[in-house]
Parts: structure tokens; C-alpha cells; sequence
């Protein structure tokens, strides 16, 4: 406890109760003790005198037993013992399965338990990740002098989580960087045009980086994982560019190769980034981060090939791979042109693919399955401290809301008869409120009056009872003399604040932006539906499930990709049909994209993989940039200029692939489904944009080609 209360990212530790506590306790609840008696005690102040009698005994007892000096300083005032009885429930609702051993929190078997409360958010790993190493340290130190440990965090899952998600960025960025070079290395064996490409690529991705920090403050895990796979799509661009002046490049040099390529560069980024930008709209943060990361990414890398177009060397030769490359797709793509009735019957055959195995796909809205799965070995260890504790259901509460304290403590009074009937009807074991720190003002002064007003004056019969017993006549004047003042005001939060129940306090009592919110925890729910009916009939009350509710949110996200699916086609079509004005020149560049992310849901249908949030999401990728491989096919004028851009789309696929397909072997199970169905559909577009191209040209385009 002295070795982490010394840390600067520990904000508090608490070994047991502090030392103060009694006394503060005494100073806050002694004086409303009659407001917080129970129900026991308010039937005593209207039982008989010989029922009084046996309180008596009761303060006899106590007086004789280990607290009798406690105790004894108390009894004039209180003989009822009705503070004895609050301290009982403050130390319960306070240590839930617990006990103090020596002033320390310790375990019914013994163990000693500590617990320490981190300035930074669990979530925060680079933060937390120093404190996890020297608790570690610290249990391996406690294991060598034969001391077993037990770990309850939830910090090392979110830190293993998220380190996890940016070691597979880090890797996956070298690897697709590798094999961005080997393909510039195989294909153009330039230095020159590799140095051009890897500028534009660091221009795009630092200015994605820096406008993502200015607006959000950060980047997340995913926006870093995804800056590897833009590397995939920047790439294109210079891609393009490359094997145009090289195959049919201006003799003016590469800037007028650029100028007669740059309709379709444009047209092919505008499909791209109209997509990112409808991303960017998503609610999610994370996902509105991607938008707006994919989009700046796009618009510089774009923007820079006219930076980087001077630096390509002033005549690109073909490599002997480029020229046997365009060669072999020329001859392939002259025989598609040659039978445009077989490529319509092979695009209606993939419409009825997709069209009789898609709609198998089964959706799911666990968003528990996108994260990294936890180790056995912690959530065993996690459930047996949890358990040692006497924690309540990880994940399930009630929370009772309203505009004021008073009215949300008055709803948890109305609510607790029906928890307590849900306990005796089997649907839950039991459930711990906050009435133990706090009451309403109205459930104060209720209990105030029925220990003032009892029938038969009740310090006149306490004092005949007592006597009765063997106490001394007179003894409980002081009682008399409080019950003849006027009640105190009502106890209220903001006087728990800074008391030794401040973290109690903290724990059940979440200010809202327009009231308050009161926890009640619960232990034991084996019947949700029953609990949740129970709780809804009090106003302001709800059930929280939380991973239903992540499931209700996620689904909400879902539906809302979905329509940025449906916004990204029409706005796609949109660009397409300013551009091209052809309905057949349309559907020639728009169809591979549709058609792509169309195959890539039928497999995942046929394959019984669910469809996650992630899944669609690299749909809408696969819309976004598999677009750019029909324009390019459909801007082609001539034999040189479509053999160009049929090696740069082969070229641009590759890299697609390469960058988003590895990575489907991340670890991380959000950045595999996004790698699985963005890389599959970058190569299911390849194969397409052919055939669409070449059952879609016209006459006019095809006597081009001769």
C-alpha cells in the first residue's frame, strides 16, 4: 500500500478504513440517527412496555460485551441503539463480503485485500501500462516469499486489447511497405520513381496523422491500424501514374502524362473520398475518425502526385515485367472484347450467386466479438476475486434517475418493496441500495416522527421499561431531552462528500447532465425479464443490461453503416454519371465495385462467418476504392493507354490486397474482419472490372482498341 500510494499515477489507496472514520461517521449520522432508524426500531417506539423490556436487555448485553465502552458513551442518548444499527449498515453497504482484521480490509478466509484507484481512465493503456509492469513486479516479489496474489483489473484487458491492436499496425505497416517496394522494385526498378511514391505516401498519411490530432486529440487504435492499409490505396495513385508514362507516356515528360491521366485519377479519388466523407458522418467516433483520416489521406495523396510528378524520370522505360504484363492482359482482354455475350452471362451468373447465397448472411451485434478475447487464465482469476469480494453482477444494475437527490432517493424508496419481491419470487438473489448512505428528506422525516410522535410518549415508557431492568432512574434524560427538540434538518449528499463515504458516495451516485442517477447493484439475476418489469413500473428507474445495451448500440451503428452503404452508391453513381454521361459507361465502372462487395457477403454467408460492424465497414471500402480500377478501363482511349491501365490496376489490386489482406491475420478480431473483406473484395474487383469493361464498351470504344 506505501509502495503504490507513492506512485504519481495512483490517485488513492485504501488498505482498510480510515483511522478518523468512526468519529467522522459519528459527526455526520449521530445526530440523524432517529431519520436513518429502521424498520425494527420504529416498531419498538409503538411496542408495549414489556417489549421495550427486551430492548433493555439488548443495551445490557451490549454494555457487557466488547464495545462496552463504545457503547457506554452512546447509551443516554440513544438506547435503542439506533446508531449501533445505522454503523452496521454503512459497514456493509461500505465492505460488501469484507471484514476488518487489525484495521484492515481482509477476505472471510483471511486474505488481505488492497485496493488502488489509477488518475488515468482503465482505457488509457499507454498510461496504465507502467503501473500493470510494477504490479507485476510486485506479485513475482510477494510469489518468491511464498504469498499468493489474486488480480482484479479491468486495466490489463484494455491495455492488452490495445496494445495488441498496435503491435499488428506497427507490423502490418512494415509488411505492406516491404511489399509496396517490391512490387516498384519488380515492376519499374527505379529508385527515382520508388523515392517519388514513398513521398507521396509519407505526405499523405502525416497529413491524414496531423488533421485526426488536431480534431479529435488523438488517434485511435483502428485509425493506426488503418493508416497501414491506406498505404494500399495511396499507392494507387502513383501506381497510375507510373505505368501510364511508361507504357503510353507524353514524350513532354511525366507532368503531361499526369495532365492526360488526371480525369481519371480525379474521378477515381472523388468515388474514393465521397465514400470516406459519408464514414465521417458515423456517430461512432471511431469510425467518424477512419472518415475523416481516409478522406485528408486521399485528398493529399492526390494532391501530391503533382508535387511528386516532376521527380519521375523525364522517359520511363517499360520494365521487361511491365511489357510481357501488358502484353498477356491486352491478349486476355481482346478475347473478352471478342465475346461480350459470354461476359454478360458470366456478370449474370455472379448477380445470381450473390443474389441466392447473400441473403444467408447472418448479422451479428455482439460487439464483445471485435475485441481481443480475454485470456482464461485472467477472467478465472477475475471471477475468484470478484467472488471473494461479494460484488454484484458485472454488468447488470438498476439505475434510478431524477431532476434532484430528493426525488431520485424518493423513486429508489418506491423501488426497493419490488426488488425485494423479485428476491422472493426467485428472479434475483439480492440486491444492495444506497438507503444504508442516504434517504430522502420525506423517508427522514417520516422516520424523525414515528420515534417523536409514538404513542405514550416514548421516553416516559423507555424510561419505566428500562428502570424496569435494572437501569438507573433518570439515566435516559437526555433521550428525553432530544425527542423534546426539534428534529434536525434532513442529512444530504453534498455532507457525505467529504466524508469518509465520499468514495462509497462516488460509486452510487452519478450526477447527470439534467439530475442524478442512484445505483442499485444486484447479485444473482436469473430472471432479467422479471427484474426489468419490476423495475420500470417506478418512474425513472431502468434495468441496465450492459452488454444488451452495447448490442442495441451496436445494432443502432450497424443499421447506420448500412445507410452509408446505400449513400456511398448513390453518391459514387452520382460522380460516375457526371463524369461519363453513358448508362452503359456508367455501369461498366460502377458494376465491379457493387459486384465486389456483393462477393465478398456471399462468401462470408456461405462460409457461416457472422456479419460484424467491421465486415461492412470494408465493404464500404471495397466501394470506395475497387471504383477506380472500372474508371480506369472506361477512360482508356486506345491500345497503349488501356494496356497502362490494365497493369496499373493489376499493380493497384496487389497492393489493395497486400495492405488490407494482411490485415486478416491480425490477432485482433475487429482488424481481421476489416482485412478479410476489404483485401478478398480488392481481388474479387480485379477480376471483375474486365468483364464488366468489356461487356459494357461500345463500338466506338472497341474500334479503338484494333
Amino acid at each position: 500500500a506505501v509502495e503504490f500510494a507513492a506512485r504519481g499515477d495512483v490517485e488513492h489507496v485504501s488498505l482498510g478504513p480510515p483511522a478518523e472514520a468512526l468519529a467522522a461517521l459519528e459527526a455526520l449520522y449521530f445526530a440523524h440517527r432517529l431519520a436513518f432508524a429502521d424498520a425494527e426500531t420504529q416498531r419498538l417506539a409503538r411496542a408495549s412496555e414489556d417489549e421495550l423490556r427486551g430492548a433493555a436487555r439488548t443495551l445490557r448485553a451490549a454494555l457487557a460485551g466488547p464495545e462496552s465502552s463504545w457503547i457506554a458513551q452512546h447509551a443516554a442518548r440513544d438506547p435503542l441503539l439506533t446508531f449501533r444499527a445505522q454503523l452496521l449498515r454503512l459497514e456493509a453497504a461500505q465492505r460488501g463480503a469484507l471484514e476488518t482484521r487489525a484495521g484492515q480490509w481482509a477476505t472471510a478466509d483471511g486474505a488481505a485485500v488492497l485496493f488502488v484507484r489509477t488518475r488515468a481512465s482503465p482505457f488509457d493503456a499507454t498510461a496504465q501500462a507502467p503501473l500493470l509492469a510494477a504490479i507485476e513486479e510486485a506479485r513475482a516479489r510477494l510469489t518468491a516469499r511464498g504469498v499468493s496474489t489474486q488480480l482484479s483489473a479491468l486495466h490489463r484487458f484494455a491495455a492488452e486489447a490495445q496494445q495488441t491492436a498496435q503491435r499488428d499496425a506497427q507490423r502490418i505497416s512494415l509488411l505492406s511497405l516491404a511489399a509496396v517496394a517490391a512490387l516498384f522494385a519488380l515492376l519499374f526498378r527505379s529508385l527515382r520513381t520508388l523515392a517519388a511514391a514513398a513521398f507521396q505516401l509519407g505526405l499523405a498519411l502525416s497529413t491524414a496523422s496531423a488533421v485526426c490530432l488536431l480534431a479529435f486529440g488523438g488517434l485511435h487504435p483502428l485509425t493506426l491500424a488503418f493508416g497501414s492499409t491506406l498505404i494500399g490505396v495511396c499507392i494507387d495513385y502513383p501506381i497510375h501514374l507510373a505505368h501510364h508514362h511508361a507504357l503510353a507516356g507524353d514524350p513532354r515528360g511525366p507532368l503531361a502524362t499526369l495532365r492526360a491521366v488526371a480525369p481519371a485519377l480525379v474521378v477515381g479519388a472523388l468515388t474514393s473520398i465521397a465514400g470516406f466523407a459519408g464514414i465521417a458522418t458515423s456517430d461512432l467516433p471511431g469510425l467518424r475518425e477512419l472518415g475523416v483520416f481516409g478522406a485528408i489521406g486521399l485528398i493529399a495523396g492526390l494532391a501530391a502526385l503533382w508535387v511528386i510528378a516532376p521527380i519521375f524520370p523525364h522517359a520511363l522505360a517499360p520494365t521487361p515485367a511491365q511489357q510481357r504484363l501488358a502484353a498477356w492482359l491486352a491478349r486476355g482482354y481482346a478475347g473478352l472484347c471478342a465475346n461480350r455475350s459470354a461476359c454478360l452471362a458470366l456478370l449474370a451468373g455472379i448477380c445470381s450467386a450473390i443474389a441466392l447465397a447473400a441473403p444467408r448472411a447472418r448479422f451479428s451485434d455482439d460487439v464483445f466479438a471485435l475485441n481481443l478475447p480475454p485470456r482464461p487464465e485472467w477472467v478465472a482469476e477475475e471471477a475468484r476475486v470478484q467472488a471473494l469480494l461479494g460484488a454484484g453482477e458485472r454488468g447488470r444494475f438498476v439505475a434510478v434517475m431524477g431532476a434532484s437527490d430528493d426525488e431520485a432517493l424518493a423513486r429508489l424508496e418506491a423501488l426497493a418493496p419490488r426488488l425485494g419481491a423479485a428476491v422472493a419470487a426467485g428472479a434475483l438473489a439480492g440486491f444492495d441500495s444506497p438507503h444504508a448512505l442516504l434517504r430522502s428528506p420525506s423517508a427522514q422525516a417520516t422516520s424523525e416522527r414515528a420515534l417523536r410522535e409514538a404513542p405514550g410518549l416514548l421516553a416516559a415508557r423507555i424510561e419505566r421499561a428500562f428502570s424496569a431492568e435494572g437501569f438507573a432512574p433518570g439515566a435516559f434524560a437526555p433521550f428525553a431531552e432530544e425527542l423534546a427538540r426539534p428534529a434536525p434538518a434532513p442529512l444530504r449528499a453534498a455532507e457525505l462528500a467529504g466524508s469518509p463515504l465520499a468514495d462509497a458516495l462516488a460509486a452510487l451516485r452519478v450526477p447527470l447532465g439534467s439530475g442524478v442517477a442512484w445505483v442499485v447493484t444486484l447479485r444473482g439475476v436469473s430472471d432479467p425479464a422479471a427484474v426489468e418489469q419490476a423495475v420500470t413500473a417506478v418512474p425513472g428507474a431502468a434495468f441496465v443490461d450492459q452488454r444488451r445495451l452495447a448490442g442495441e448500440l451496436y445494432a443502432g451503428y450497424r443499421a447506420q453503416v448500412v445507410l452509408l452503404l446505400g449513400a456511398g452508391i448513390a453518391l459514387v453513381a452520382l460522380v460516375l454519371a457526371a463524369r461519363f454521361r453513358s448508362l452503359s459507361r456508367v455501369a461498366a465502372a460502377g458494376l465491379p465495385a457493387l459486384l465486389a462487395a456483393g462477393s465478398v457477403l456471399a462468401v462470408l454467408a456461405l462460409r457461416g462467418e457472422p456479419v460484424t460492424l467491421l465486415h461492412l465497414f470494408g465493404l464500404l471500402l471495397v466501394l470506395c476504392f475497387a471504383e477506380d480500377y472500372g474508371v480506369f478501363l472506361v477512360e482508356a482511349r486506345g491500345a497503349a493507354e488501356l494496356s497502362a491501365s490494365l497493369t496499373s490496376i493489376v499493380a493497384a489490386s496487389a497492393t489493395t490486397a497486400l495492405s488490407f489482406g494482411l490485415l486478416a491475420f491480425s490477432d485482433f478480431p475487429a482488424l481481421a474482419a476489416l482485412g478479410f473483406t476489404a483485401g478478398l473484395g480488392s481481388l474479387a474487383a480485379l477480376l471483375i472490372s474486365p468483364l464488366s469493361a468489356a461487356a459494357f464498351r461500345s463500338s466506338r470504344d472497341a474500334s479503338l482498341l484494333r
